[in-house]
């Protein structure tokens, strides 16, 4: 029985812990959706007059879900409601079709968190090792996203609109893909993480060991990189808040006013604009975060082929109050001034992100050389530049609209947020410049622990040792 007992499990595979995956994305949806649903009962106390019923309210916090996943919802203006509309008020008939996306970033990282923790479970109870370790962690991205695309069907909000009705639900297509995608990143990163350093090394004999012992640098250099890039975004974002905090308090008046006109219906309408602000807080910070490393806020669109972007926030263009009389009085678009000289503080919060993240992935890959320090802060502000391209496409608030008017095919597009390429070049930028000054600045020190570019031989045993 002990000889039994102590005989080590065999790791199960690409067929094993489907369970534990289905379990833990069970638990993800049920926490974000309890964070959902509470929002959404927060603005049904805060609501006054007549109430919806606590029925569609829920469906709302079912949308609000969603929204932590950016899927999409469609509006639909049926052909017999707009042929109706159209015979009392237009000349002809048209039918719409509205795609709105937007993610509450707040609810994102709270559901990535949660997926990242299964992820690791995933992976501990399969026990393989090395990278399987991260495919294992990937699968609760499969469970998770087939409950979200289950449920999707069952979400549906009907409007009524003259004699017909408006029909809303959440784009199926994006409710299987985001949840997917989202769950096999952060379980795969969260598989990648788990174990500690026995995950990755299960070699035997001497040059299989200096084998993994060379592996294993590179394993840690990788690592080391993505806690750079992860620290260049989290200490990005997290200044840059800081710096609206600054405006806040620079102008109490506006501050006051806003907090007072919150809590203006009662302590219900307070507490639920104070929950639906949280939940947005990183999206307002990474609009301030990638305008600091100089890229630009705008709206942009297209239609018929044409395309037209209007930059609205950035080091040469700020949306001040005297600038929207010129702008309607025929300034045009462009005229708006630069901004006044404190907001070029803004500055700082690239700067030090990027420093400290390549700092912080020399030291954790235990750099042997200054130039090797270097090429870790670059690698660092090489995965900045991923993870700001996720947190670019979440950011940015899309609109698509398509339908006929009067026989003839419409398609609009409209995005507000972060330009999309110009962002990402200037994040890679800041990353890769910023994370080899940090990783220069680091330096690099030979340890005992340490695993350099250049693996030598062990030194030969003391004489009289066989």
């Amino acid at each position: 029985m002990d000889e039994a007992a102590q005989v080590p499990r065999e790791p199960s595979g690409l067929g094993g812990g489907w369970a534990t995956a289905a379990v833990r994305a069970g638990f993800a949806i049920l926490v974000s959706g309890a964070l959902a649903e509470g929002l959404a009962f927060l603005l049904y106390a805060a609501l006054g007059g007549p109430k919806p019923s606590k029925v569609e309210f829920a469906r709302i916090g079912g949308a609000i879900f969603y929204a932590f996943h950016r899927v999409g919802f469609v509006f639909e203006v049926p052909r017999s409601v707009a042929g109706q509309l159209g015979q009392s008020s237009l000349p002809f008939p048209i039918s719409a079709r509205f795609t709105a996306a937007l993610a509450l970033m707040g609810g994102t990282a709270l559901a990535a968190a949660l997926l990242y923790r299964g992820g690791r479970a995933v992976a501990d109870e399969v026990g393989r090792q090395g990278w399987a370790r991260g495919f294992d962690g990937a699968k609760i991205g499969v469970p998770y996203a087939l409950v979200c695309l289950i449920a999707a069907w069952g979400l549906r909000f009907s409007v009524p609109l003259g004699q017909g009705s408006l029909r809303i639900h959440p784009s199926y297509v994006a409710a299987g893909l985001w949840p997917l995608g989202l769950g096999v990143l952060f379980g795969f990163l969260g598989g990648s993480r788990s174990g500690g350093g026995s995950a990755w090394s299960s070699a035997s004999g001497e040059v299989a060991r200096r084998a993994a012992a060379a592996e294993g640098a590179w394993i840690r250099r990788v690592r080391a990189a993505v806690a750079g890039g992860w620290w260049m975004l989290a200490l990005g974002l997290l200044l840059s808040f800081a710096g609206l905090l600054v405006l806040a308090a620079d102008k109490p008046d506006a501050t006051h006013a806003y907090f007072k006109s919150s809590f203006n219906g009662g302590a219900d309408n307070g507490a639920a604009t104070i929950a639906a602000n949280l939940l947005v807080l990183p999206n307002m910070a990474a609009w301030v975060l990638f305008p600091s490393m100089g890229g630009c806020l705008g709206i942009s669109g297209g239609t018929f082929g044409l395309q037209g972007s209007f930059c609205f926030l950035s080091y040469t263009q700020f949306p001040a109050a005297r600038a929207a009389g010129g702008l309607i009085g025929g300034g045009g678009f462009g005229a708006l001034p630069s901004p006044p000289a404190g907001y070029y503080a803004f500055i700082l919060a690239p700067l030090i992100s990027v420093v400290a993240g390549g700092m912080v992935a020399a030291r954790r890959a235990q750099a042997g050389s200054r130039s090797e320090a270097a090429a870790l802060g670059v690698l660092g502000g090489m995965a900045f530049g991923l993870m700001a391209l996720l947190l670019l496409v979440l950011s940015i608030i899309t609109v698509r609209a398509g339908g006929q008017v009067g026989g003839v095919s419409q398609a609009v597009t409209v995005r507000v947020g972060p330009a999309l390429a110009q962002s990402l070049l200037l994040a890679l930028v800041w990353g890769i410049a910023g994370g080899g000054v940090g990783g220069l600045i680091q330096g690099g020190k030979r340890t005992s622990t340490s695993v350099g570019l250049d693996l030598a031989p062990p030194p030969p045993p003391p004489s009289g040792h066989t």
